[in-house]
């Protein structure tokens, strides 16, 4: 991601100490600390935004560059959050945050104006492996009767000729979306398996046996094993039945879909028997991300379009 004015340039580079402190808390495990350190950073880039969209003399540049300062430090934010919840044991609410992290990710990539930074790519590589640990739940879906859709930047109806906005594009650090204001009734709920929010999967209690894919994330984070940085992505055999235990032990080498090698923690029944699930997080044997590829989000050329 590279931000396209000079402001949005200067105010990352004014959180270089912020985010070297968010990259060693990362690095010791200290996600509560790594979380507090950018959610403070978050609260006033937050308030700064806010104060530039009531001025008319900020460009467009500026303003959405803003909004992309803002996601950015989110996206950081929830990423810590996540791993905390995991070692908290918290399964159902890291499935939310995982979420939370990838709707970020989805919008640094669409608006950023370069969004193959190593930083965000590998984040997308992690969510992608990250979830395959998360048992397959039955989400709802609800049919619902509501009143008027009005714009999340004009404030108009959206079917209004003088709303020209259309949802999920960012007009003057706005991002633009329907709004329902009342829901008027819920006529039924559908259970599906292909839901358009994860989020909407029916909850489970934490020490649900299918959430053995999570209990080994954790023993592994809190045995020393594995840490993010050095997660690489889950290899499984998730056709067969779910493992009794969650103990994570250490196996061969392994290897993952873009050919980094690593340790492989592998969980499976104290007898090996043939119905356990066969689950393998891979481990780089060194760290994906450098606090460089954190930083480097400010160092880039200043040029406006």
């Amino acid at each position: 991601m590279t931000f396209r004015s000079a402001e949005g340039i200067r105010l990352w580079h004014g959180l270089r100490k912020v985010l070297l402190e968010y990259w060693h808390a990362i690095n010791r495990l200290d996600f509560a600390s790594a979380a507090t350190h950018v959610a403070a950073a978050g609260t006033q880039a937050k308030a700064r935004h806010k104060r530039a969209l009531k001025r008319d003399t900020c460009s467009d540049q500026v303003l959405d560059d803003y909004f992309l300062f803002v996601t950015a430090l989110d996206a950081l934010q929830v990423y810590a959050a996540y791993w905390d919840s995991v070692v908290e044991g918290m399964y159902s609410q890291s499935w939310s945050l995982l979420q939370d992290l990838q709707d970020s990710l989805r919008l640094i990539k669409r608006f950023g104006r370069r969004p193959d930074i190593r930083l965000w790519m590998v984040l997308e590589e992690q969510c992608a492996g990250l979830e395959r640990l998360y048992p397959n739940r039955p989400c709802l879906s609800a049919e619902m009767i509501h009143g008027p859709v009005v714009c999340s930047v004009c404030g108009r109806r959206m079917d209004d000729p003088r709303c020209p906005h259309i949802p999920g594009n960012l007009y003057r650090g706005q991002l633009a979306f329907g709004v329902v204001q009342e829901i008027l009734s819920v006529p039924a709920v559908a259970v599906v398996t292909n839901p358009m929010d994860k989020r909407c999967g029916v909850v489970l209690p934490d020490d649900d046996e299918h959430f053995v894919g999570p209990g080994i994330l954790r023993g592994a984070l809190r045995d020393g094993q594995l840490g993010p940085l050095r997660f690489a992505g889950v290899e499984a055999d998730l056709d067969r039945a779910v493992a009794a235990g969650s103990d994570a032990s250490c196996s061969e080498e392994a290897t993952d879909l873009n050919g980094r090698t690593g340790s492989g923690l592998r969980s499976a029944s104290p007898d090996e028997r043939e119905d356990a699930v066969r689950l393998t997080l891979v481990c780089s044997d060194t760290p994906m991300l450098a606090v460089e590829d954190l930083l480097r989000l400010g160092r880039v050329r200043r040029t406006i379009a």
